[in-house]
């Protein structure tokens, strides 16, 4: 369910700041540091959408490590197998880099038809080399940007690894909203903590 308070709050930019967890906070530790209770944390998974805090709260090297090994047999396993490729575009001035674009890109050619926009793809006869194009480019103000094209292969370890990364920032809705909150959730449920939440264990 979505407590009214917490969805207007949410709406709010000014109500929330963004927060990255480390591999060391779990959602009790940062209800304690953020309003002075750990019981609190509920508020921290429902303002962001968590369900299960098992899996959706980001984990840390050392359960990422289990979790790779049970899904994939091992962390070697995970690691030679390709999930997908990506085709990056990296442009670099005075050999730092400036912007990097990526774009995932199918396996297989779709189609043997000509078609009038370049289609890239990275398996079979006329597939994107590994590294495609290098080309600089004059900004005409004294510097040179170098642009590189090429592909990348995304391992299932790197899949999941960018998967728990993204799960990192998350939304603190900021302490003084707590009584708001708590007088809504106490108003609906006659007091009780919300049973359908796991806590990390």
């Amino acid at each position: 369910f979505r407590l009214q308070v917490v969805q207007s709050v949410l709406n709010n930019i000014s109500s929330y700041y963004l927060h990255v967890v480390s591999d060391s906070e779990t959602p009790e530790i940062i209800a304690e540091a953020v309003y002075g209770d750990p019981e609190a944390h509920w508020i921290i998974l429902l303002a962001n959408n968590i369900i299960d805090a098992q899996y959706d709260w980001p984990l840390n090297p050392t359960s990422f490590g289990s979790y790779i090994t049970k899904k994939y047999g091992s962390i070697a396993n995970a690691k030679l197998q390709i999930h997908h490729y990506e085709k990056v575009i990296r442009r670099e001035l005075d050999g730092d880099v400036i912007s990097e674009t990526r774009f995932q890109i199918n396996k297989e050619k779709l189609t043997d038809n000509d078609m009038d926009v370049p289609y890239d793809y990275y398996e079979g006869d006329g597939s994107l080399p590994e590294t495609q194009s290098v080309e600089t480019i004059d900004m005409g103000n004294g510097q040179t940007v170098v642009e590189i094209i090429y592909r990348d292969a995304i391992t299932y370890y790197d899949y999941e690894e960018s998967l728990n990364e993204a799960k990192r920032q998350i939304k603190i809705i900021k302490p003084e909203y707590d009584p708001l909150i708590i007088t809504e959730f106490n108003e609906l449920t006659g007091n009780k903590r919300a049973p359908y939440i796991r806590k990390l264990s």
